[in-house]
C-alpha cells in the first residue's frame, strides 16, 4: 500500500490456519514534499490459474449442501487473484462467516473434496489434525503441504505411511478421514486395528475377532462408548475381565511398563474429576502390582471411577502409543523369549517327572523278583 500525504492509520488483521484472528494498528506519517511513487502490487510470488480455482470451486459445489453451497456459488472469484488454493478457502471462510456459517464447515468440505476428488489443501490437513489424536495428529500438525509439495490425497497417504514407518497405512488414513467426515471418533479406528492385530497372536484370538465382528453391526460416535461396548461384548463371548485388561495393556503400554508408570500415563491422559481420583489410588494398599490389575481394579469399582472417563483415558493412551502392528505381534509372541527361564523350569519339571516314574517302575520291578 502507499500511504496518503499526512497522517495515516493502518490496521492489520492477521488470521492463522486455525482461523484465530488478531488486529493491531500503526500510524504512518507521509511528508507533503515526497515525490509521487508508482504503485506496484506483487501480491504473490506466483498466481495460480483462474481455471484451476474455477475447477476447485466446482468440486466444492458438487460436495456442498444447503447454505454453504449458496455461499460458494455467490463468492466472486472472477476478479480476484490467488497465490494458492488455500487463499480461496480463506475467502470462503470470510463469506461463510457473514452468513453465520462456522469456518470448520468450510474446512470439513475441503477434507471431503481431498478424499473424494484427490485435490488436497492445507485446510483439509488442518481439519483432520484437529479431529485426531496420537501419532496421526502429530504428523498432520507438523505438515506444511506447500513446503513438502503434497498436492493430492494419494501423496498424503504416502507421506503419512512413510512418516509413521508403515504404522498408518493408506487404508488406515482413509478410515480415519471417513470417521471424521461422519462425525465419528477416529480413535475408534485405531482401537479396533490394534485389538485386531493383538488377536492374531493371542490364544483367544477367535473370541476377540467375534467380539469385533459383533461391534461392526452397531454405530458408535465416541471412543469411550465403543470401548465400553467392546468390554461388554467380550464378556458375552467368554473372555474374562483379566483377559480384557491384558488386551488393553498390551496395546497401550511398552514392554516392561511398571504399574506406577502405567498409572501416571493414565493420569496424563485423563480429565477431572478422574485425574484427582486416579492420583488418590494407593497401589500398595489396594494390592495392585501390575497394569492389568490396575485396569481390573478400575473396571470393578464403577461407583468410584466413571466408566466413560476411564474408557476415554484408556482410549487416548492407546492412540498416543506408537506401537506398530508388528510390534504388537512381537510383544505377545515374544513372551517366552523374554521369560525363557519359565520354559526351562517347565522342561526340567517334565524331565524330573519322567525320571521319577521310571525310577518307581524300576523299584517295583526289582521288588517283584
Amino acid at each position: 500500500m502507499v500511504p496518503g500525504k499526512g497522517n495515516n492509520r493502518v490496521v492489520f488483521k492477521l488470521t492463522d490456519r486455525f482461523n484465530n484472528t488478531t488486529t493491531t494498528e500503526v500510524l504512518v506519517t507521509r511528508q507533503n514534499n515526497l515525490t509521487e511513487q508508482p504503485v506496484e502490487r506483487p501480491e504473490y510470488d506466483r498466481i495460480i490459474s483462474g481455471k484451476q480455482i474455477a475447477s476447485f470451486s466446482t468440486m466444492l459445489k458438487n460436495r456442498a449442501k444447503d447454505d454453504l453451497l449458496k455461499v460458494i456459488a455467490e463468492t466472486d472469484i472472477e476478479n480476484k487473484q490467488f497465490g494458492k488454493i488455500d487463499d480461496y478457502i480463506s475467502l470462503l471462510r470470510e463469506d461463510a462467516a457473514k452468513h453465520g456459517i462456522k469456518s470448520d464447515e468450510v474446512d470439513k468440505l475441503a477434507l471431503r473434496v481431498a478424499v473424494m476428488d484427490n485435490v488436497l489443501t492445507q485446510a483439509a490437513v488442518d481439519y483432520l489434525a484437529k479431529h485426531t489424536t496420537g501419532e496421526i495428529n502429530k504428523i498432520l500438525t507438523d505438515l506444511d503441504i506447500y513446503k513438502e509439495n503434497i498436492m493430492n490425497w494419494t501423496k498424503l497417504q504416502e507421506y503419512v505411511a512413510s512418516k509413521s514407518e508403515g504404522r498408518i497405512s493408506p487404508d488406515d488414513l482413509n478410515n480415519i478421514a471417513a470417521a471424521v467426515l461422519a462425525d465419528t471418533d477416529p480413535s475408534i479406528t485405531v482401537l479396533k486395528k490394534k485389538i485386531l492385530t493383538f488377536s492374531e497372536k493371542s490364544a483367544y484370538g477367535d473370541l476377540i475377532r467375534q467380539t469385533l465382528a459383533a461391534l461392526d453391526q452397531r454405530s458408535f460416535k465416541t471412543r469411550e462408548e465403543w470401548l465400553q461396548a467392546f468390554i461388554e461384548e467380550a464378556l458375552k463371548h467368554g473372555l474374562t475381565q483379566s483377559q480384557i485388561s491384558e488386551i488393553l495393556v498390551m496395546i497401550s503400554a511398552s514392554p516392561g511398563t511398571k504399574v506406577e508408570q502405567y498409572l501416571k500415563d493414565l493420569i496424563d491422559h485423563s480429565e477431572e474429576p478422574l485425574t484427582s481420583a486416579l492420583k488418590s489410588i494407593d497401589l500398595k494398599k489396594e494390592g495392585i502390582n501390575t497394569p492389568e490389575e490396575l485396569l481390573s481394579y478400575l473396571f470393578n469399582n464403577k461407583g468410584k471411577y466413571s466408566e466413560a472417563s476411564v474408557n476415554r483415558s484408556i482410549a487416548d493412551l492407546v492412540s498416543s502409543k506408537d506401537i506398530s502392528g508388528e510390534g504388537l505381534k512381537t510383544k505377545y509372541s515374544g513372551f517366552w523369549k523374554n521369560n525363557l527361564w519359565i520354559l526351562w523350569i517347565l522342561i526340567g519339571a517334565g524331565i524330573l517327572s519322567l525320571f521319577l516314574v521310571f525310577w518307581k517302575r524300576r523299584n517295583e520291578k526289582n521288588s517283584n523278583k
